[in-house]
């Protein structure tokens, strides 16, 4: 009970899990607002692999990209609230690092729904 309380009263792991809560919201929007069950979608980009550098996929491959981000932001945030007791700097590291890559990952997909 105690590290709980002391969890939700630090202020970094306030900061780091309303940025990381804003960017999974957001990015849950942009996939639901942007998807079309109909569309082909670009998947992979491997460049100079071959003159088919680019390969296509259907919906179900985007959907992959929000089930990443929901397992990605509901990890750190389980994983960050079981080490902060033991090891507040660990925790903190736990949810930078999850915010990069929440960041990344809303760039990627930004840049293939762009090249669609």
């Amino acid at each position: 009970m105690r590290a709980t309380n002391t969890f939700f009263h630090d202020r970094i792991v306030l900061f780091l899990l309303t940025i990381n809560t804003f960017l999974f919201i957001v990015y849950e929007l942009f996939i639901s607002l942007n998807f079309d069950v109909n569309a082909s979608y670009f998947v992979q980009y491997r460049a100079g692999a071959s003159a088919d550098e680019y390969k296509s996929g259907d919906y179900t491959d985007i959907l992959f990209f929000a089930i990443f981000v929901a397992v990605v932001y509901f990890a750190q945030f389980i994983l960050s609230k079981r080490i902060y007791k033991d090891q507040k700097h660990a925790s903190w590291a736990i949810m930078f690092v999850s915010t990069l890559v929440l960041i990344l990952t809303f760039l990627v997909t930004w840049a293939l729904f762009k090249l669609r």
